[in-house]
């Protein structure tokens, strides 16, 4: 559900507090206010299928004031539902302060929700739509940029196998590269301050614990166990000694837990922040 990363680096301004929380928090308020009046709207609709299938059916007059009365709460809900995504459970939601303590918010994904860009722009956010490109990557990676051709042919090898994997259904690669929300933010050139990514699930499909796949690299002793009803793993808050070790691992994460980027996301993004340290801060 969360992702964070932070640098620190010498910049003109210090980056901002994030704010990524508070627009969660919107749309989370947003989503229950939604899920009450859809909940009006199915008990009318389920009164007003009774009343049809009755032997004595209601008179024209009360079949009416139930079809109005459905009709306005339809318009109450459809109201309130700019925050959602049709035909999806959610979406994830970025949001990162550059290194000039500029703020810019993203989604996963092709569409925008309307509602998402009004909270996001209420936090002084600028709000980015358009997928990452990997020719506007080879415009600001400084190795492309100064004629490092296996850079050049890295890069593009790296974005078109994430691209081929996503057309092919490879587990992991559930979205195209450059429309994730980490991805669009990355892809304006600024380098982050500070950037964190968390998973937006919409009523009714809130969980309480999601399995995720991962390379867990670390001790033994603290590896993810797959027992029934252990709940989420978390990381232990210190390195203890003993042997370490590195595999893929199926995890569960509890809300509010870190997890790893999706695949597309780790093969790609860090091509756009190599190194960072030969640039400036908007892609020069």
């Amino acid at each position: 559900m969360l992702t964070s990363t932070q640098a620190s680096r010498p910049g003109p301004a210090r980056p901002r507090s994030i704010g990524s929380a508070r627009i969660l928090q919107d749309l989370k308020a947003l989503d229950d206010d939604w899920s009450k009046k859809d909940e009006a709207c199915k008990a009318i609709t389920n009164k007003l299928s009774k009343a049809l299938a009755a032997s004595s059916p209601l008179s024209h007059a009360a079949l009416d004031k139930l079809q109005a009365e459905l009709a306005e709460k339809t318009q109450a809900c459809e109201a309130v539902s700019g925050h959602r995504r049709e035909g999806a459970n959610g979406y994830m939601i970025g949001v990162m302060v550059c290194l000039e303590g500029r703020k810019f918010a993203a989604v996963s994904g092709s569409k925008m929700p309307p509602d998402f860009a009004t909270i996001a722009k209420r936090y002084r956010c600028q709000v980015i739509e358009e997928p990452a490109t990997v020719e506007a990557v080879l415009k600001f990676n400084p190795l492309s940029v100064g004629g490092d051709q296996r850079a050049v042919q890295a890069i593009g090898k790296a974005w078109d196998d994430a691209d081929q994997k996503w057309r092919e259904k490879v587990p992991g690669y559930n979205n195209k590269a450059g429309t994730c929300a980490g991805a669009k933010l990355l892809g304006t050139g600024h380098l982050p301050g500070s950037m964190t990514e968390l998973f937006f699930a919409s009523r009714p499909n809130r969980q309480s614990h999601q399995q995720f796949e991962a390379i867990y690299r670390g001790p033994e002793a603290y590896a993810p166990v797959r027992v029934p009803g252990s709940g989420g793993w978390n990381a232990p808050p210190v390195q203890p000694p003993g042997p370490s070790m590195e595999k893929r691992v199926v995890m569960r994460r509890s809300t509010g837990e870190t997890v790893t980027s999706c695949k597309t996301c780790q093969d790609t993004l860090f091509t756009t922040t190599c190194a960072r340290n030969q640039r400036t801060c908007g892609g020069e």
